[in-house]
């Protein structure tokens, strides 16, 4: 088992461009070091405001070992409260979502508002100040109808985030114009950082999504100068068209002091959306004036990916569960007014992303099986997976050594 100590020294030992040694991967106080320096410090994505539309609706969200109330108060704001009673620690919700005026601990029957206010404790003694036992909250910062919460006020600035939110989402009208279609939920097998390297290259693309690669661009390498050249020249025209329509198209690259990134890319000529026949999936999201072969991508370490197009857009979640599991939640969007089986078919609008994801699943859990052997040695990444993947691995490194956590992972 990993010490303080040995993480400082994995750490030291880290090699740029590699992948890293198996402990990170593995190792239960590594995981805990990840929970405190990167999980509980950072901003995470938790949710879609469709889930809660109405005064008093719920879901619960657990993370780093924390359970968290995400709700809708009466005066509109989204909440995320602790779900940890102010009398004696119990849980309050014990149903994954729902809908209460108030919630009413099952212990001792403790009340609260949903904004956390205590507004009924029995019994208590002279002096008892209700005012003092409201239930712990999270921060939460709302973009374009995408709710993130920090369990830390030492968050980073969300600001740069929901810029880049605004400008690239906006049109789409996630906001107040859109809806969930269809989730997936699934728990893999495979550290959350295993996944998060997988979603941040494409090497494997090639071998492994036909889905993916039947719609996109730039999924292979460019086999010819000439091949590169086409593929810019339709990319720049591309651009023209998009900013003509209003839509952004200068994104923001992962930079050394960056951890977010989105952008705009071409699907294939002819496409208009992310489907596999490049045929329309549904009515166009928003505001969006018209269709157009684009698809759309943003990033947020360490829990947040979308990608979609004009007439629909997809996010993942990833939670982890421990050093060896990781939940994973898709959720499909298309326009609030569209109707299942006349503007739409769920199957044709999951359909590209669905078995993608599926596949990526069963590539990271292999990839930890591998891991987790004694055999297994840090390799070399190779050209088309070394920017990605050590941006996010500096990251990562960074978050550790800012934190400061050795105390925190001594062997237990």
């Amino acid at each position: 088992m990993t010490t303080a100590t040995d993480l400082d020294a994995l750490i030291a030992r880290r090699r740029p461009g590699w992948s890293l040694e198996r402990a990170f991967y593995t190792d239960p106080p590594v995981f805990a070091a990840d929970m405190q320096a990167v999980w509980k410090r950072n901003w995470l994505f938790v949710g879609h405001v469709s889930r809660i539309r109405e005064h008093g609706q719920y879901f619960l969200v657990e993370i780093a070992g924390e359970s968290l109330i995400i709700i809708r108060g009466k005066d509109g704001a989204v909440n995320a409260l602790y779900n940890v009673c102010r009398h004696r620690g119990s849980r309050i919700c014990l149903e994954s979502e729902g809908k209460a005026k108030a919630l009413v601990c099952p212990y001792h029957q403790w009340t609260f508002q949903p904004d956390g206010a205590l507004i009924g404790a029995r019994f208590m003694p002279e002096g008892f100040d209700r005012a003092q036992f409201g239930l712990h909250r999270a921060r939460v910062e709302v973009a374009e109808g995408l709710i993130f919460v920090a369990l830390s006020d030492d968050a980073p600035s969300f600001a740069p985030v929901a810029r880049d939110l605004t400008r690239f989402v906006a049109p789409n009208g996630m906001a107040d114009r859109a809806k969930i279609c269809h989730t997936h939920r699934t728990r893999v097998t495979a550290n959350w950082k295993l996944v998060v390297e997988n979603f941040r290259e494409c090497y494997h693309c090639e071998g492994s999504h036909p889905e993916y690669l039947s719609a996109v661009s730039w999924g292979k390498k460019a086999r010819s100068e000439a091949e590169n050249a086409e593929r810019t020249a339709m990319g720049a025209q591309a651009r023209e068209r998009w900013k003509a329509q209003g839509l952004a198209v200068d994104g923001t690259d992962f930079g050394a002091d960056t951890w977010h990134h989105c952008g705009r890319g071409t699907l294939k000529a002819g496409y208009q959306s992310w489907s596999l026949d490049g045929a329309p999936c549904a009515p166009l999201m928003g505001s969006l004036p018209s269709r157009d072969h684009w698809l759309m991508g943003f990033v947020m370490y360490p829990n947040f990916f979308l990608e979609g197009g004009c007439d629909y857009l997809a996010t993942t979640r990833l939670l982890p569960v421990s050093a060896t599991e990781t939940d994973i939640e898709i959720c499909w969007y298309v326009h609030q007014d569209a109707v299942e089986g006349v503007d739409y078919q769920v199957d044709r609008v999951t359909a590209v992303w669905k078995a993608t994801a599926e596949q990526d699943l069963t590539l990271v859990q292999n990839n930890h099986a591998g891991v987790a052997s004694e055999r297994y040695q840090p390799g070399p990444y190779s050209t088309m997976e070394a920017t990605d993947i050590e941006h996010f691995l500096a990251w990562y490194v960074r978050q550790l050594t800012a934190a400061k956590p050795s105390s925190a992972c001594a062997a237990r």
